[in-house]
């Protein structure tokens, strides 16, 4: 607050020489006291110059009277900033009086109580008028000086006052425009996050009890208000008999923020699976947990139809493989089983003709005859054909059927069904196999170099696993296939697996052209695909992503350069961190 300098003073009075005094002291013709002087005597040096203070001063002759011009320059927005007020001045109010109404007007003004002497005892005074720091005494005869010095200490501390008021209210009013820009900044994330399936929250885990929670909770789950803001509501959402765990997570919640999920307990006896995010923060010794709760019960099943509808893919765009790669051995099974068969009647011949010759030899017959006819069935059937390639008919079959039963057996074991739980697997069998499966996507672009290290069994969900290699394979097969075709060359898919440390390593690096810089901070992004339309949908890497990271807790990275290929590297620890279990579960 800025502004002039208030300095106008009433004196109250019953005596006109008393405001003549005040007036020759105080008006603004007179005189300053010269303080200055007065320094120079106490203090012993050259007194300087003092700014000049002028006041402006009214007088009133009884208590009635000051009262009235009290309420008048208030009301004209120009107050009296102090008086000077005579204690006895019959024959209207005294001093005492006259300032208990000045001061129910206006209770800013500073008070000088001028007087030889009082009737009423100062102390009682005192009490009476709950003076605090407005009300100073003057005694009769006043030295100039100490008027002088009155006026202008009680003036400039009303001034002072009345800025200090101007900046407290001031204050006040910038804290009360931040509590409503603040309060309608939390209805509206309340309004915001409550028309939304998030559902804010604070839970006071010292307790038990929900504190707050939003409408949407309530009305989902069944369970009324003043039961979630009971102590032991969080037993009743996420018993901790049957989840122990998460529980745990809780108990263990330290400042800062968190994240995971656990199930919901409904009043209906159903389960939705909720993701909690939010800050944990220690306040007036109890654990406070403020966040949103998210319903994904919908998205984790469309998760895993999605993750079913890719495996189908993938098992689909096999099938043409497969089957042809089937078709290979059954076909040369087939010509050496006809073989066989065709070559039967002959041998058949073959061994009447021996026995017929037999029979001769035994009953002392024609055995010349014998012998002839024996060795024309010989030629008939083309014996010596017959064994030379019989052997290697069945030869060929045996290997054939065998190849028959890979291709099988690494079907099976790569359509390993969904796990409920991760069990222990030999990942580098698993590659094997799908390195079977996919060689029909493969085999005309890029030759394989498969390098397996020693590699303990690791914990995880296999059939996920082979979901993610199969599609890293059929990626670096087109990536190549771009390069190499109609070259007549072939191209290098290197297949290498780890131990390093705590956590097992496959890369599988292509000889193809390269990720582009545009899109390397997209290829893991739900339905992006550098491929024409019809060879890839966008799923194969979001899905990788999301079984190696949410639900092994592990990593998927790559390396690429233009025109020198791609690496993609998946690290698996062996053993998942139980801090990741719940994402896994989500994913």
């Amino acid at each position: 607050m800025s502004g002039p300098e208030n300095r106008r003073v009433l004196v109250v009075d019953d005596m006109a020489s008393i405001h003549e005094d005040f007036r020759k002291i105080l008006g603004a013709d007179a005189a300053a006291p010269d303080l200055d002087a007065e320094e120079a005597i106490l203090f012993g040096h050259q007194p300087g110059k003092m700014a000049a203070v002028h006041f402006e001063m009214q007088s009133a002759y009884q208590g009635r009277d000051a009262l009235e011009k009290v309420r008048s320059a208030k009301s004209a927005g120009l107050p009296f900033a102090m008086a000077f007020v005579d204690m006895r001045m019959p024959p209207g109010w005294d001093g005492l009086e006259t300032v208990e109404h000045l001061w129910s007007e206006d209770p800013r003004l500073q008070v000088v109580f001028s007087t030889a002497y009082s009737d009423t005892p100062w102390a009682e005074v005192l009490t009476r008028l709950d003076a605090r720091d407005r009300l100073l005494i003057l005694k009769k005869p006043f030295d100039p000086i100490e008027v002088h010095q009155f006026a202008n200490a009680l003036t400039t501390k009303w001034q002072m006052t009345e800025q200090a008021a101007f900046k407290t209210s001031s204050l006040e009013e910038a804290v009360e425009e931040r509590t409503r820009e603040l309060e309608q900044s939390r209805e509206m994330f309340k309004l915001m996050a409550e028309s939304t399936r998030s559902i804010p929250f604070t839970l006071d885990l010292t307790r038990g009890r929900f504190t707050y929670v939003g409408a949407q909770a309530i009305a989902d789950s069944g369970i009324a208000e003043s039961q979630w803001r009971e102590p032991g509501a969080l037993d009743i959402v996420v018993p901790r008999g049957t989840n122990q765990e998460i529980r745990q997570r809780f108990d263990e919640c330290d400042s800062g923020q968190f994240e995971f999920v656990a199930p919901l307990s409904q009043r209906n006896g159903t389960r939705s699976e909720v993701r909690w995010t939010g800050t944990c923060q220690n306040t007036a010794g109890a654990k406070i947990v403020r966040g949103l709760m998210l319903d994904i019960t919908e998205l984790r099943r469309l998760g895993r139809e999605l993750a079913a509808a890719q495996k189908l893919e993938s098992v689909g765009r096999l099938a043409a493989g497969v089957a042809h790669e089937i078709n290979t051995p059954v076909q040369f099974i087939l010509d050496s089983v006809d073989f066989v068969r065709t070559s039967l009647p002959g041998l058949a011949a073959v061994i009447d003709a021996y026995r017929n010759l037999q029979r001769m030899v035994q009953s002392a017959g024609d055995v010349a005859a014998a012998a002839s006819l024996a060795a024309e069935s010989e030629r008939a059937a083309d014996l010596d054909y017959v064994m030379e390639n019989a052997p290697n008919a069945i030869e060929s079959s045996i290997e054939g059927l065998g190849r028959i039963a890979t291709i099988v057996r690494s079907l099976k074991e790569f359509a390993h069904p969904d796990q409920a739980e991760k069990t222990p697997a030999d990942l580098n069998q698993a590659i094997r196999n799908t390195l079977v499966l996919a060689y029909n996507e493969y085999k005309h672009a890029a030759e394989i170099d498969a390098q397996f290290g020693d590699l303990p069994l690791v914990s995880c969900y296999l059939g996920e696993i082979n979901q993610v290699v199969l599609s890293l394979l059929v990626n670096a097969a087109h990536a190549i296939a771009d390069v190499v075709k109609d070259t007549g060359c072939l191209g290098r898919i290197a297949v290498r697996t780890r131990l390093d440390g705590d956590v097992v390593e496959i890369s599988i690096a292509d000889t193809g052209s390269g990720i582009p810089e545009v899109a390397q901070t997209k290829i893991f992004d739900p339905f992006f695909t550098t491929k024409e339309v019809g060879r890839g949908t966008g799923q194969g890497l979001a899905v990788a992503r999301s079984v190696i990271v949410n639900k092994h807790g592990g990593t998927l990275r790559f390396e690429t350069g233009c025109g020198q290929g791609t690496t993609f590297f998946i690290r698996l620890p062996i053993e998942v961190p139980s801090s990741t279990a719940d994402s896994e579960r989500a994913a």
